[in-house]
């Protein structure tokens, strides 16, 4: 028994231990016949001696209840005091059988640290961009409201945004002024613009408008100074602005001395009234707001126009649901829209909880990715319960000794299960290490538009995760290997002989290897449908040539663009130089950009016959000259654009060919007139269709109208170069010109429209990438795992494989049988994951493009994949068992 006790048993307890009860009653039992006895010592009849003595002990329930806490107490501190010293002798033990068994140690750590390092990065995204609750006051009570056009859900011009349409200032006061669900009502946009300051220098900068009512809704007031008033959300309103906390620390220097000075935004003077606090966002894809301005200040927001460009928020009134703001809001949007027209239109609204409306878009993204990382880490502990499975055969022996010497099974099972998550534990402080650093690497290779990803920390809420994570893990791969050896273990050494397996470890061994591969080829099914998705994407015709097209966005003071024919001076000037460059092929530029999420559109009604056709929405670009031909955009019917098309001369444009298709199906659009933006305009020519938001969307619906005749503030230009110019001296090229024609020109950007391309798909290609790297991760945790398997296999029938070779067995019928096991198990995995992997495919489909979720070509690559890692993880070590000298082996044992 001594002997035992090292290994780490606890110390000997009582064989029959008395129960607190008993130990109580036998105590006073004893105080009373000693009493007894003192007094029938003293000469008092025994009968009489015994009622003294009962007598003295008056309150017999009360003292016996007292002794009996007393005595429960002992026990619990007892018991306490026992199982500390013995997890404490178990986790040592633990620590000297690893630090004895190294190599076990490092295979089972490395699969653990892959897996709980990437499921604590991917869950500290998650946390950040989905569970922490926004900086707000009781932030889950906050909605956001938006309008919907039920008659766009058809129209691909504006399919993509039906329910999600911005209000205007005549939503927010019928809002403001109607809704009783909620409190609180308040709106707000995005805004950008030159700032300057004192000394005359411009930055460009985000801003954004807001009401006043939003500092109370948000319960977010300025850290110096004062808020807006709402007499300030006034057409032509008095200029008053607040400045962000970091614009103020880092461009003013943190001067308090700022409030009640002017500053020059967009060209106007705004007088600074407050100064924001630290780290206040409404939009969560970007950086803090530099400056803030009143809401309804200029023209365009004059309820008459009935303009939209406004976000919605509320607050849910007290005692009231999002179901019922979420009615109430669409009958008051519907009444404002209905009051318009004169009837009804179709046009509603909706209030959404805040947080879920701004990672609505990505939420799924990251579910995918959670839940492969989900199964990555059960890769990971199957993988370990696999090993562990293996040595634990190797310590039957041991396990037997133990029990025959009397160690019960709960204490070995303690035992066990302690070794395992001290495995786990260990994996868990290598896996935060790998976390840490592959959550620098999620968030620098994340997409822009994920909402919160200033948000991401890795902080006690992480720790607190990879420490669950750890307890967990060692549970559930500890529990196999638990049972197998409490199972077979305590009587193995008897039953078979050395070098023998039992039926139920091959069984249970061939179940883990299944359930490895199983987990495996889901992943890897789901990486490779999103790799040929992706793959599909990237070969999507643009419709133009991007390659040696830069896209140069420009950000100039207001003044530049006041004035039409300062601005058409400018427009020329720059174009001429820019065109000067050597190397440049063609200029040309657009009022609209392109793949950078935003787009312009306006109702187009054709006028005549072939028949009126309702308004429908259209994309709309105003072009300068030689557009298509820098473009690269073929003019399929009609003429292209000329010199001659100025305000002087018949109103023209040129519709895309999705807009041909959709407005002029059984008639040539040639000649035709259409109504956009008020006027008349003659189609002259019909352009080859274009994709300037996503590859993913149809193409959609464009009108071009030259500059000519539309005029606008143009903030992009096109540069086409020759084959030979080099991207980075043309663009030094291009900022030295354009800073020639006037200083006050900045220019925002300079991008290969090549990137721009592939900044359109950064979500599918983010996707696509952690998808990959985990199914790869995966099968590679699953070839290590059935190379243990079959290493320990060979290892243990070694005595074996010497008596076959000496009655003649062939090294290809060893390595056969070596292998045999461990196949059938991958065998039995394919079976059961293929119909899983292609159930789990379906739930990829609305995320996958070009190909089918039973994409053939996808499960065949998984299918190859998993093949070769499995044979190159089988066939090495089961040759050894082939080339093994039997005179050695035999001569060993």
């Amino acid at each position: 028994m001594t002997g035992d006790r090292q290994a780490g048993d606890p110390l000997p307890e009582p064989i029959f231990p008395l129960s607190p009860a008993n130990e109580v009653a036998d105590e006073l039992e004893f105080h009373i016949e000693m009493r007894t006895r003192e007094l029938v010592a003293r000469g008092v009849d025994p009968a009489d001696a015994r009622r003294q003595a009962l007598q003295r002990f008056q309150d017999f329930r009360h003292v016996t209840d007292e002794c009996h806490q007393i005595a429960e107490q002992r026990e619990h501190t007892v018991r306490r005091t026992r199982y500390i010293t013995n997890f404490a002798q178990d986790v040592a033990f633990a620590v000297r059988m690893l630090r004895h068994r190294l190599g076990f140690a490092v295979m089972a750590l490395l699969p653990l640290a892959l897996g709980i390092g990437a499921t604590t990065a991917m869950f500290s995204v998650v946390d950040g961009v989905m569970l922490r609750p926004l900086p707000f006051t009781h932030p889950e009570r906050l909605v956001a409201i938006w309008a919907t056009e039920n008659a766009w859900k058809n129209d691909n011009a504006s399919a993509i945004a039906w329910n999600s349409v911005v209000i205007g200032q005549q939503d927010y006061d019928a809002l403001r002024d109607r809704a009783r669900m909620l409190s609180q009502v308040a709106a707000w946009g995005r805004d950008g613009g030159m700032l300057g300051d004192a000394a005359g220098s411009f930055t460009q900068v985000s801003g954004v408008r807001v009401t006043a009512s939003i500092f109370d809704l948000l319960g977010v007031h300025p850290q110096l100074g004062r808020a807006f008033l709402p007499s300030e959300n006034v057409l032509r309103g008095p200029h008053v602005a607040l400045l962000g906390w970091e614009t103020w620390q880092n461009r003013f220097n943190g001067d308090s001395g700022i409030i009640g000075r002017s500053v020059t935004f967009n060209d106007a003077p705004y007088t600074i009234v407050g100064i924001m606090p630290p780290r206040v966002r409404l939009d969560r894809t970007i950086a803090p707001a530099a400056i803030w301005i009143p809401a309804f200040q200029g023209t365009e927001d004059i309820p008459s126009h009935h303009n939209r460009s406004y976000r919605g928020l509320g607050r849910l009134a007290a005692g009231a649901t999002l179901a019922q703001a979420n009615g109430e809001v669409g009958r008051i949007l519907a009444d404002v829209k209905a009051s318009w027209k004169g009837t009804p239109d179709g046009t509603s609204g909706r209030a959404v909880n805040w947080q879920d409306d701004q990672i609505g878009p990505v939420r799924s993204s990251l579910l995918i990715l959670a839940g492969a990382v989900a199964l990555l880490l059960l890769i990971a502990c199957v993988n370990v319960a696999t090993l562990m499975f293996g040595e634990a055969a190797r310590r039957q022996p041991e396990i037997a000794a133990r029990a025959a010497l009397g160690a019960t099974p709960s204490r070995l099972a303690r035992q066990m299960l302690t070794e395992s998550v001290v495995i786990s534990g260990c994996g868990a402080a290598v896996g935060l290490v790998l976390g840490w650093g592959l959550t620098r690497a999620l968030v620098a290779l994340a997409p822009a538009k994920i909402p919160g990803l200033a948000d991401v920390r890795f902080d006690g809420r992480v720790f607190l995760f990879a420490a669950i994570c750890a307890v967990a893990t060692g549970i559930a791969f500890g529990v196999i290997p638990t049972f197998a050896l409490l199972r077979w273990g305590r009587h193995s050494a008897v039953r078979i002989g050395a070098g023998q397996t039992a039926r139920g470890e091959l069984q249970i061994q061939r179940a883990l290897v299944a359930i490895e591969v199983a987990l495996s080829l889901v992943m890897l099914i789901g990486s490779s449908l999103l790799g040929r998705s992706l793959v599909r994407l990237t070969e999507v015709d643009t419709g133009f040539v991007p390659e040696g097209l830069m896209f140069v966005q420009t950000t100039a003071p207001l003044r530049i663009w006041a004035d039409s024919l300062s601005a058409t001076r400018y427009v020329d000037a720059a174009v001429r130089e820019l065109a000067a460059i050597p190397g440049v092929a063609a200029v040309s530029g657009s009022n609209s950009g392109m793949f950078n999420g935003n787009s312009s559109s306006s109702p187009v009604k054709v006028i005549g016959e072939p028949g009126d056709s309702p308004a429908r929405d259209i994309q709309q670009r105003v072009v300068l000259p030689d557009y298509f031909h820098t473009m690269r955009v073929p003019i399929v019917a009609g003429r292209d654009f000329s010199q001659s098309d100025n305000s002087s001369s018949e109103r023209v444009a040129i519709i895309s060919a999705a807009e041909a298709r959709r407005d002029f199906p059984a008639a040539s659009p040639l000649g035709q007139r259409v109504l956009w933006q008020g006027q008349p305009w003659t189609v002259i020519g019909v352009a080859g269709d274009v994709h300037y938001t996503g590859l993913a969307t149809d193409f959609q619906p464009t009108i071009y109208v030259p500059s000519g005749q539309r005029g606008g503030d143009w903030m992009y230009f096109l540069v086409r170069a020759n084959g030979a110019s080099d991207g980075a001296s043309l663009g030094r090229a291009i900022r030295e010109r354009l800073a020639g024609v006037n200083p006050a020109v900045t220019i925002a950007a300079i991008t290969a429209v090549p990137t721009l391309v592939q900044r359109s798909y950064a979500e599918e290609r983010y996707r696509t990438l952690l998808g990959s790297l985990f199914g790869v991760i995966g099968s590679v945790l699953a070839a290590v795992g059935m190379f243990g398997v079959i290493s320990r296999t060979v290892a243990r029938r070694m005595r074996e494989a010497g008596i076959r070779v000496a009655l003649g067995a062939s090294a290809q019928s060893l390595t056969r049988l070596m292998m045999r096991e461990t196949l059938i198990g991958a065998g039995i995995g394919v079976a059961l994951g293929l119909p899983v992997a292609a159930w789990l495919a379906r739930l990829l489909t609305p995320y996958l493009f070009g190909i089918h979720a039973a994409d053939p070509l996808a499960f065949a690559g998984a299918l190859l994949l998993l093949a070769v890692a499995t044979l190159a993880a089988t066939v090495p070590p089961a040759r050894r068992a082939g080339r093994v000298d039997p005179v050695t082996v035999l001569r060993a044992d």
